[in-house]
């Protein structure tokens, strides 16, 4: 389930760059904003996934 979470954090973070590095306008500190942004936007999802990869199971 690791596996998940890492090519998911991956996988944004370089869907964001890729998408922020099409717009010439924004400059290095517009980059910078925007993957941080986005990282504070989806740090539910990523907790959220986190904890349903790792719960714990009973086993009663």
């Amino acid at each position: 389930m690791i596996n998940v979470i890492i090519i998911t954090v991956i996988e944004v973070l370089a869907y964001t760059m890729l998408d922020v590095l099409n717009d010439p306008e924004l400059g290095v500190g517009g980059m910078i904003f925007v993957t941080a942004f986005t990282l504070i936007i989806m740090y539910p999802f990523f907790l959220g996934l986190y904890r349903y990869g790792f719960r714990k199971q009973n086993l009663a």
